[in-house]
C-alpha cells in the first residue's frame, strides 16, 4: 500500500469529510464504518459497534446480503439507521491521532523501520481486515485480536506493545510489501532477482561453473542465460483488488513466471512455487483459503430467517476453478434440520448442506465440498463470498456453524 494512502487512514484532521444524517466522518472513518457494516456479526453490530435493537442489526445484514454497501450513505439508507447509530459506528472507526509522528523510522522488538515503512505498518495495523493479519500477514489470532483492540494506534511503538513479539513486527513489515491497491503500490513481488547470468556451463548458488561440474551448494542467485534474460522483463502488478469493494487491496505479483513445466497431473509434476491447477503448472499466488473477517467464525443457527457471513476474497485471478468450502458445526446442531448454502460475488449460490433433504438418507455432515450447483467457473472470484445458515427443518436452534472457511483456485477467463 502507498505510503500516500496509509497516512491518510491515520491522520484523519487532514482527510476529507463527509456528513450524513447530522454525524460527520473522515474519508477514513467512512470506509472503516461501511466495511463493518459489511463484515460484522450480528453479535458484534450490537456490541460493538451499538446498534442495539436486534432488527436493525438484522436489517444491516439483510442489505449487505443483497449488495454489499457501498458507503454510509447507503447504510443510512437501511431500515432503522439514524443519526444516532451512526455516531455509534463512528465511535468505534474513529481513527483520528492527536499527533501524528514526522518520523517514525527506528528498531522496534529488534526489527528496523524505514520511516516509510512504519508509516506503512502503522496505518496497515490500523487499517486490515482479520482475514488479511491470518492468512497474509501469517499473524496468529491472539496477535490479530490484541491489534483489532488497540486500534487506533498513533505509532510504531503502539503498534509493537499490541503485537509484543519480534516475529510478529517482522510479519507486518513484510505483509505491507505483499498487499496493495495500485501497481504503483508493487515495487516488490517475489520476482527472482538474478544476480550472475551463466553465458556458458551452468548456475550454480550464486556462482556459474561447467556443465560437467557436480553443484554441491544448490540454488542461489546466479541464472541460466535464458532465465536471466526472462526476469529482465518482468514487472510487479497489483492484481485482485476486488470490485466490489468488500475490501480495498490486492496482492503484489510477477506479470510472469518463469517456467519449463506446463502440463502436471499432481503438484509434484510442477517446478517450485507452481502447483498443479487443472491440468496446468500455475504460481502459488493463484491459490489461497479465506476466512471472515470478524475474529470468528461462527454463525449461530437461526430460529427463523436466515444468517449469513462474509468471506472476503481478493488478490486471485479473475475466474474460479476449485470452490471448496469448509466448515463445521457444534455437536449440539440438529444437523438434519439446518441448511448451509455458499454464494459468490455475483450472487449465485450452491448448497453446501440440506439437512432435511438428507435425513432419510442419513448422509454423514461434510467437512469439505467443492461447490458447483449455480456458482459459475467463468465470473469473478474476488469479492464477497458468504456462507449462510438457515434452520428449514424448525427443530430447536442449538449450536453453531464454526470454523467455515473457503479455499479456491483460479485462472484467466
Amino acid at each position: 500500500m502507498s505510503r500516500v494512502f496509509m497516512a491518510a487512514m491515520l491522520v484523519a484532521s487532514a482527510a476529507a469529510e463527509v456528513t450524513v444524517e447530522g454525524v460527520t466522518f473522515t474519508d477514513a472513518e467512512a470506509s472503516a464504518a461501511v466495511q463493518a457494516a459489511n463484515t460484522a456479526s450480528l453479535e458484534s453490530l450490537q456490541l460493538t459497534y451499538h446498534v442495539q435493537d436486534a432488527k436493525i442489526a438484522q436489517s444491516i445484514i439483510d442489505a449487505r446480503v443483497r449488495r454489499p454497501i457501498r458507503d454510509v450513505a447507503s447504510l443510512a439508507n437501511v431500515a432503522g439507521v439514524d443519526s444516532v447509530i451512526l455516531a455509534g459506528f463512528l465511535q468505534e472507526v474513529k481513527t483520528e491521532c492527536p499527533k501524528f509522528p514526522t518520523d517514525m523510522s527506528g528498531s522496534f522488538a529488534r526489527v528496523t523501520f524505514t520511516n516509510d515503512e512504519a508509516v506503512t505498518v502503522v496505518g496497515a495495523a490500523n487499517a486490515a481486515s482479520f482475514d488479511s493479519f491470518l492468512l497474509v500477514a501469517n499473524l496468529d489470532a491472539t496477535v490479530a485480536t490484541a491489534l483489532f483492540t488497540a486500534r487506533p494506534m498513533c505509532s510504531l511503538g503502539d503498534v509493537a506493545v499490541a503485537a509484543r513479539t519480534q516475529s510478529a513486527l517482522s510479519e507486518l513489515k513484510s505483509f505491507v510489501d505483499g498487499v496493495c491497491m495500485s501497481n504503483g503500490d508493487c515495487q516488490t513481488c517475489g520476482k527472482r532477482d538474478c544476480c550472475k547470468r551463466c553465458d556458458a556451463g551452468k548456475a550454480c548458488g550464486d556462482s556459474c561453473i561447467s556443465e560437467s561440474d557436480n553443484c554441491e551448494v544448490g540454488s542461489g542467485c546466479a541464472c541460466e542465460a535464458e532465465e536471466y534474460d526472462f526476469w529482465q522483463t518482468v514487472t510487479c502488478r497489483c492484481q485482485g483488488v476486488p470490485s466490489d469493494n468488500i475490501v480495498p487491496f490486492g496482492q503484489c505479483i510477477p506479470s510472469a513466471v518463469y517456467q519449463t513445466v506446463f502440463s502436471c497431473s499432481a503438484d509434484t509434476d510442477c517446478e517450485s512455487g507452481l502447483f498443479c491447477n487443472w491440468g496446468s503448472c500455475t504460481p502459488e499466488w493463484m491459490r489461497g483459503c479465506f476466512h471472515p473477517t470478524e475474529p470468528r467464525d461462527t454463525i449461530p443457527v437461526p430460529a427463523s430467517g436466515k444468517v449469513s457471513e462474509i468471506v472476503p476474497v481478493y488478490g486471485l485471478a479473475t475466474v474460479p476453478n476449485d470452490v471448496n468450502l469448509f466448515v463445521n458445526v457444534s455437536s449440539d446442531v440438529n444437523i438434519y434440520s439446518i441448511k448451509i448454502v455458499g454464494t459468490d460475488p455475483n450472487g449465485a449460490s450452491a448448497t453446501y448442506w440440506d439437512g432435511p433433504a438428507e435425513q432419510t438418507n442419513t448422509t454423514p455432515f461434510p467437512s469439505m465440498i467443492n461447490l458447483g450447483g449455480g456458482i459459475s467457473r467463468d465470473d469473478e472470484v474476488n469479492g464477497a463470498w458468504k456462507v449462510t445458515a438457515s434452520n428449514p427443518g424448525g427443530l430447536p436452534a442449538t449450536g453453531s456453524i464454526t470454523n467455515f472457511y473457503y479455499c479456491l483456485t483460479s485462472r484467466w477467463d
